[in-house]
């Protein structure tokens, strides 16, 4: 959990960069430029709303689920999928209600948050595989089978200490 929360921090922050980066790239710091189409809110607003609408749909997509993150490239599915939906949604409301946002914003903001998360993601997970080497943070579990079966599994998991399952015991069908 301790490590979720740190992946969430992070992701704040990674969407934070991206977003401000678009809005000033775009914009530079002219409050008469970051006036959007919306009237009296500004791109300030907008970013803001952009930043809460990413951190929503990753929570959504189940990109905080704990059998996902640091397994397998179902995480990095998830957080692209959740990056796409946004934008999806941001550009369909925006045709829809006929709003002109910029679209060098737009263009800026979604690559670059996608990448920067997936990069973000991909380090978190490379500290988290040195971690688990070392014998910490891996998920203690109880094996339940046949005997050959188990065993090889015991061995599978043995030989891949990063995937993050320490063998506690095993229950085991015509056991000594």
């Amino acid at each position: 959990s301790g490590y979720l929360s740190v992946v969430r921090v992070v992701d704040l922050l990674v969407v934070a960069v991206a977003v401000v980066a678009a809005q000033l790239f775009r914009f530079g710091t002219d409050e008469r430029e970051l006036q959007s189409a919306l009237g009296a809110v500004s791109y300030t607003t907008v970013s803001l709303g952009l930043m809460a609408g990413w951190m929503v749909s990753l929570h959504l997509q189940n990109s905080y689920d704990g059998r996902l993150v640091g397994h397998g490239v179902q995480e990095y599915k998830q957080v692209f999928q959740a990056s796409t939906w946004l934008f999806a949604i941001v550009a369909i409301v925006a045709l829809a209600l006929k709003m002109d946002f910029a679209r060098g914003y737009v263009v800026l903001a979604f690559p670059l948050g996608t990448l920067l998360l997936l990069v973000a993601r991909w380090g978190a997970r490379r500290w988290l595989v040195r971690r688990r080497r070392e014998g910490a943070l891996s998920d203690r579990v109880l094996l339940v089978g046949d005997r050959d079966h188990v065993a090889s599994l015991v061995v599978a998991l043995g030989r891949a200490p990063d995937a993050g399952y320490h063998v506690l015991g095993a229950c085991v069908d015509e056991a000594e």
